[in-house]
């Protein structure tokens, strides 16, 4: 189906669309299609395909596999080049999940990926520089080549 975003949550990681039908369609973050860096959002007006979904626990209709129509394709290639700041939220020494500067979405962190000296200092609320890869087997995006910033 074709439609249109009525409006976009960043704080609550969910769009409303206005499907060609008439009928008005919730699709959360997670059923967006990512951009180059991991990030799912939509912008107000744009035009977007999406599949309709029975919600049984909500008992409503909702969008999934929504992607926005208007965008250039490289918009949606995996950047190699990128590189974020970002703010660690849980680390047990082994892994854990960092914050990114875009709202509603993290990293996975694993020491695997830990290019810098600096890895027994890490704690929740350092910063760290790294690159974004999807995650395997359909997780989430994450960390790549990390380099902690010492403070």
């Amino acid at each position: 189906m074709i439609g249109r975003v009525k409006l976009h949550s960043f704080k609550g990681c969910f769009s409303v669309l206005n499907g060609e039908d008439g009928q008005e369609y919730i699709a959360m973050t997670d059923d967006m299609l990512a951009d180059g860096i991991g990030h799912r959002y939509l912008i107000s007006k744009e035009r977007v395909s999406f599949s309709v979904s029975y919600d049984d626990s909500r008992k409503r209709h909702k969008a999934i596999d929504v992607r926005p129509l208007d965008r250039p394709e490289e918009t949606f290639r995996l950047d190699t080049d990128h590189r974020e700041t970002c703010t660690m939220i849980s680390w047990d020494g082994t892994f854990g999940f960092c914050d990114r500067y875009f709202p509603g979405h993290c990293l996975f962190v694993h020491s695997n990926n830990i290019v810098t000296l600096g890895e027994e200092y890490l704690r929740r609320g350092h910063h760290i520089i790294c690159g974004v890869q999807p995650g395997t087997e359909g997780r989430q995006w994450e960390a790549t080549e990390i380099e902690i910033i010492i403070e």
